[in-house]
């Protein structure tokens, strides 16, 4: 598991995300006995990556392996079997001449390119595993039942002054929408994915099984009113939401934002029962449209 947050301001993108990745196997207790368990927990694994020179930033959540590979080693042979394209994007940018070229390249149509390419690693590496593990052809097992690989894709496309941020669904065909907008160039604001319970108890004010829970008994004890009253306990969760106003956060707060939302979740993976898959040293990156891609904390080079 991860923690990625990614905080949208007017000034700039900050994406922070753990840096411990779960190893998982087979394990052998004491009696002889195997079962499937936690082998391994590293605490100084990447998950953000800088992609092509590009003013945009890529985190890692989920199945983090696949094929005996990492996921940042799979966006590394992207930029090198793209790097034509990505050199030219850097060059277009730097040369006037052509723009109007630059400017069809969107960061839609870079989560496109990534997409295509990891889908293909995937299948490619992964088949045999998922089709031994599930005991049927890889095309039959839902995209939902396959160990999920998703990225989120934060930055500028070329002369856009606001950011935006997608995700990447690897696992997903083209035709389940495997690229999801997050937010919208001019939406400000904060989004988490991976250990997220921990985050959204802090900003929203309950936690998301409540919430379904509550109206799971609503409709099984009261169904005849349950559709009266859910307008009413909706109201109540939009009213417990802290009020954070991102359109005038500085850049700089939202770095300590993305800091604090980011240790929280590892704070609660580090006390809560359970192997602590959520851990490891906070990293935090921010993007701007002119500056790029930049490092605030990485012990990681």
């Amino acid at each position: 598991m991860s923690i990625v947050v990614c905080c949208n301001l007017p000034d700039g993108m900050i994406i922070g995300a753990d840096s411990a990745v779960t190893v998982t196997g087979v394990v052998t207790d004491e009696t002889g006995k195997q079962q499937q368990g936690v082998v391994k927990v590293y605490e100084r694994a990447r998950k953000i990556f800088h992609v092509g020179g590009l003013p945009v930033g890529v985190a890692a959540f989920g199945a983090f392996t696949f094929g005996g590979r990492t996921v940042g080693s799979y966006l590394e042979e992207f930029e090198l079997e793209r790097l034509d394209a990505l050199e030219r994007l850097d060059a277009i940018a730097s040369n006037g001449e052509f723009q109007g070229e630059y400017q069809k390249e969107s960061i839609r149509r870079l989560c496109e390119a990534i997409w295509e390419f990891m889908e293909k690693r995937y299948r490619e590496e992964f088949r045999q595993e998922i089709e031994r593990q599930k005991g049927r052809p890889y095309d039959d097992v839902p995209p939902e039942e396959r160990p999920a690989v998703v990225l989120l894709v934060a930055g500028y496309g070329w002369r856009r002054p606001l950011g935006e941020a997608w995700l990447i669904r690897v696992p997903f065909p083209r035709e389940a929408d495997p690229i999801i907008p997050v937010r919208a160039a001019g939406s400000f604001g904060a989004n988490w994915f991976g250990v997220a319970a921990p985050v959204t108890r802090f900003i929203k004010g309950y936690d998301h099984y409540l919430r379904e829970e509550l109206r799971r008994i609503l409709r099984a004890k009261v169904p005849e009113k349950s559709d009266e009253i859910w307008p009413d306990i909706e109201s109540l969760f939009n009213r417990l939401e802290y009020a954070i106003p991102y359109e005038a956060m500085p850049l700089q707060e939202g770095i300590a934002h993305v800091r604090y939302l980011t240790g929280l979740a590892i704070s609660f993976a580090r006390f809560v029962a359970g192997p602590p898959v959520c851990g490891g040293e906070v990293q935090v990156a921010i993007i701007t449209a002119r500056r790029g891609f930049s490092w605030i904390t990485s012990e990681l080079g």
